[in-house]
C-alpha cells in the first residue's frame, strides 16, 4: 500500500489540474463572449474607448497566464490545491 501514496498525490493532482483546466476554459468562453459583446457594439464606441476595453482584456490574460506560470511552479512545490477563479483574476 505504501507504493501507491505517491501514485495517489499524482492522481489527486492530476484532478486538481482538470478542475482547473475546466475553470480556464470556462473563463475563456466568458472572454469569448465578451469580445464578442465588444464587436457587436463596436458602433457604439470611439476608437479610443475600444482601444482601452482591449488593454484592459489583454491586462486580465495576461494576468491569467502569470498565475498559470506561477501554478505550475508551485506544483514542484506540491501545492495543496488548484487556484481559484479569483486567485487567477486578482
Amino acid at each position: 500500500m505504501t507504493e501507491l501514496m505517491p501514485l495517489i498525490r499524482v492522481l489527486d493532482q492530476y484532478k486538481a489540474d482538470t478542475r482547473s483546466i475546466v475553470q480556464l476554459k470556462e473563463e475563456v468562453r466568458n472572454l469569448s463572449g465578451s469580445l464578442l459583446q465588444i464587436q457587436e457594439e463596436m458602433g457604439a464606441y470611439d476608437y479610443e474607448e475600444l482601444q482601452q476595453r482591449v488593454l484592459v482584456l489583454e491586462a486580465r490574460l495576461h494576468a491569467c497566464m502569470q498565475k498559470l506560470v506561477l501554478q505550475e511552479e508551485d506544483i514542484g512545490d506540491h501545492r495543496t490545491g488548484p487556484l481559484t477563479l479569483t486567485e487567477v483574476f486578482e
